[in-house]
This record gives C-alpha cells, sequence and structure tokens, in this order.
C-alpha cells in the first residue's frame, strides 16, 4: 500500500512512528480503561473460578444504564460479531428444539439454559469494543493469565501434596472438573505466541516462560493427557508457522526452539518424578494405541472412554436423525452400555454428544459451534495476518480435546469460548501493534 493510500478492506489500522525513531516500538494509541482490565482478568481467570468470573462479568457488562443498547448496535455494527452470535443461537436452538422434541415441557423449559452462554458475551462485547482492545494486548493478557492460573493451581497443589498429603491430587481451582481447566490452559498459551512485533528477546523470553508454566500446568498439577500431547503437538507448529511467515526472525525462532528442547526434558522428569500414576497413565495409553482398543488395560478413564464411545455409536446409529435430546443422552448410552461398567453423563467424546443431542442436525450444530472463533475473526478482519493463526489457537486446542471428553455440556465452557472468540474478533478490529513480518530499520533520511 502506497503512502496516503486508504487502507484495504478488513486490514487493521496501524500507528505509525515518526522516522527518527523507525526501529522503536509503536505505543498503543489507547489504553483500556479500569472496567475494560477488569473484564479481561475476569475473561482469562474464568477457567479457574468458575462461576465468579463470569458473573462479574454479567455485573461489568450491565452496570452502565447503556450497556444492553450499546451492546446491540455494537454486534449490528460489527460483522465477526454477527457471525459468532448468529452460530452461537444456532447451536442453541437445536439444543431447545431436541429436548422440547424428546422429553417433558419441563426438561423442554429447563434446556433455555442454554441460552446463559450467549448472554454473557453479548451484553460484555460493547465494552471490549469501547476499551481499544488490540491483537498485542490479547497477547500480553494471555501470557500474563497462564501465570496467574500457575499461581493459583501450584497453591492448590501444594495444600494436596504436603497439607492433605494427597500424592496423586489433581488440581481443578473452583472448577470441579481437572479436564476442564486443562483444557481451558492450552488456547491460552497459544493466544500467547499471537504478536510476536519486532522479535524482541523480551517477547521470547516471556512467552517461553508462559509456555513452560502452562506446561507444567496441564502435564503436574491437572495430569491431563490429552492437553499435554495437544500443547506438545502444538508447540512445534507453532514456531514453525512464526518463522515461515516471518513473524519471527531467524534467531528469535532459534531461540524459542532451544529454549523448548531445554525446557521439555525437564518438564517430562518433572512430570513422571511427581508421581508413578502419571507414568502408568502413559503406559496404559500406550498399550492401549498399540493393542488397537483391545488392551484396556488397568486405566479406569481409558476403559470408561472406549466402552461409552462403543455404546455411543450403536445409539448414534439407531436414532441418526432425530438423536434422543441433549438431556437424555446417558440414558442412550445405557441401553446399549456393556454390563459391569459404571454409567457416565455423558460420551466423554464432544462429537458423539453433539449427535446423540439431535441426529445429525445436532452434529451439524455442534461443528457450527466449534467453527465460531474462525468464522468471526475471517469475518472481522480476512485480510489480517493474525485472523487464521488467532483462530486455530482457540479452536484446535477445543477440537482435539472433544475427540476424548464432552466439554460443551458445561455451559461455564461455553461462555468461555464464546468470550475467547469474541476477544479475538475484538482484538482484530481494534490497533495493532504489528501485523506483518518484521521489516528492517527505515534508513536515514538522505541515505542511499
Amino acid at each position: 500500500m502506497t503512502a496516503g493510500a486508504a487502507p484495504e478492506p478488513g486490514a487493521i489500522p496501524v500507528a505509525t512512528a515518526p522516522a527518527a525513531g523507525a526501529g522503536a516500538p509503536v505505543a498503543d494509541a489507547v489504553a483500556p480503561g479500569p472496567r475494560v482490565r477488569l473484564f479481561l482478568t475476569a475473561a482469562f481467570l474464568a477457567p479457574l473460578l468458575g462461576w465468579i468470573p463470569l458473573l462479574l462479568l454479567l455485573a461489568l457488562a450491565i452496570g452502565g444504564r447503556r450497556s444492553l443498547p450499546g451492546a446491540i448496535a455494537a454486534v449490528r455494527a460489527d460483522a465477526g460479531a454477527r457471525i459468532v452470535f448468529a452460530l452461537a443461537a444456532l447451536h442453541a436452538l437445536v439444543v431447545i428444539a431436541a429436548d422440547v422434541a424428546h422429553g417433558p415441557a419441563a426438561q423442554g423449559a429447563r434446556s433455555l439454559r442454554v441460552l446463559l452462554p450467549l448472554c454473557l458475551p453479548f451484553v460484555g462485547f460493547a465494552l471490549l469494543r469501547r476499551g481499544a482492545i488490540d491483537v498485542a494486548r490479547l497477547s500480553r493478557w494471555a501470557a500474563w493469565a497462564v501465570a496467574a492460573a500457575f499461581a493459583v493451581l501450584l497453591l492448590e497443589w501444594c495444600v494436596l501434596r504436603f497439607a492433605l498429603e494427597v500424592v496423586d491430587g489433581r488440581a481443578r481451582a473452583l472448577s470441579a472438573n481437572s479436564l476442564f481447566v486443562s483444557a481451558m490452559l492450552v488456547p491460552m498459551v497459544l493466544l500467547a505466541w499471537l504478536d510476536p512485533g519486532r522479535s524482541e528477546p523480551r517477547f521470547v523470553a516471556t512467552r517461553l516462560a508462559a509456555t513452560v508454566l502452562g506446561l507444567v500446568c496441564v502435564a503436574v498439577f491437572t495430569a491431563s493427557r490429552a492437553s499435554m500431547l495437544i500443547l506438545l503437538g502444538m508447540l512445534p507448529a507453532v514456531i514453525w508457522y512464526l518463522k515461515c511467515t516471518g513473524r519471527l526472525d531467524r534467531r528469535a525462532a532459534i531461540a524459542a526452539a532451544l529454549g523448548l528442547l531445554v525446557a521439555l526434558p525437564l518438564l517430562a522428569a518433572l512430570a513422571i518424578g511427581h508421581s508413578d500414576a502419571m507414568l502408568a497413565r502413559f503406559r496404559a495409553l500406550h498399550l492401549f494405541l498399540a493393542s488397537g482398543g483391545a488392551d484396556l488395560s488397568d486405566d479406569l478413564a481409558i476403559r470408561q472412554r472406549w466402552t461409552h464411545w462403543q455404546a455411543a455409536w450403536a445409539a448414534f446409529a439407531a436414532a441418526p436423525w432425530s438423536g434422543y435430546g441433549f438431556a437424555n443422552e446417558a440414558r442412550a448410552i445405557a441401553a446399549h452400555l456393556v454390563a459391569g461398567v459404571e454409567l457416565q453423563s455423558s460420551a466423554h467424546q464432544q462429537y458423539l454428544s453433539f449427535a446423540l443431542g439431535a441426529g445429525l442436525a445436532g452434529l451439524a450444530a455442534g461443528l457450527a459451534l466449534l467453527a465460531v472463533p474462525l468464522a468471526g475473526a475471517l469475518r472481522a478482519a480476512p485480510r489480517s495476518p493474525h485472523a487464521v493463526w488467532g483462530a486455530c489457537c482457540v479452536l484446535v486446542p477445543f477440537a482435539l480435546n472433544g475427540l476424548t471428553d464432552t466439554l460443551f455440556d458445561d455451559l461455564r465452557i461455553q461462555a468461555y469460548y464464546l468470550i475467547l472468540s469474541l476477544l479475538l474478533v475484538a482484538a482484530l478490529g481494534g490497533r495493532a501493534s504489528s501485523t506483518g513480518p518484521v521489516q528492517p530499520a527505515a534508513p536515514a533520511r538522505g541515505s542511499t
């Protein structure tokens, strides 16, 4: 784009520095107010503190007299927000319709609670837009959130380990489920790498620290095999992507790769040394995969998942078009579950849960819900170099974790997923301190 030309449609406006300081960092034009800072803090701590931050988000959002009209106007004016709420509303309507069709009136009335995850992000979106959130701030707050999560989970783990003498205790904060906490921590770690503006050593160092702290959280404190494998599998892809797109220069990419190579063996030793149960869990997983599902070993988690997947698939095959209603998932599984296996509340597989709820229509609506961050990001800023990458930071961990767990039956996770998607949409629509590959400093005036 030539000097003085209008910006391309969908491009992120970039503040420019004076010629004399061409190589210096550009300061953000507008600082977020205290309400926006509190909103971001509550949003990023939501995985740890259950409903408390979500209620705080609601209080912040409706605190002003014009919050609801402002939210309506903000969503109507933002293409990315419109598609986020359209896809989320589609999923909610399918859930309600399926429960009304397959159960008594009281069951259909209870299913209206699925609208709550829509309300919380909706009324807060106007606040986000007024706060001048940008990609750089989103990256910094994600890194800060990982450090805060580490501190909270470390405190809980120490209480379990040393005060209560629970050797294999898994930290879960106030969310009541360690798997949910670990699943929601992975996007935080990836979003922290979203804006490597100038390949500064400080950026690489802080993001490496956040990554290591996040790995300790999922590998030691919550002991989640799925989240640990997802994060370990995506980190090399992160470094490769940032290097190939020029968002990290060669020196910074090598520093990040070496830092991970040094940290990962130490982390593995810590995870195994922390508890023999972690090593046994991975050994059981290896036996299960090597035998093609024949060896269920003594791992209760693997046995429950495998048997519930088989029962859920049999139930879906019996009613592929209509499903059973989302409130009747456990009942549908129980009809096909082998004897001697304790019945769980869900299929432990997100896609099977979608399909059991409303058949193929439920699966399609669930996939639409998963696609919310990608659709919103591409609609908000189709030409932004951050759009696809930022959306994948949110979408891919949830999509992969959904292969082994049912996540969206917890309304807090639905609300958190939509909040992260809208944070990304708001950031893409705001100012970015850096939007392209690392550029060399401009030559001094008069040089050739």
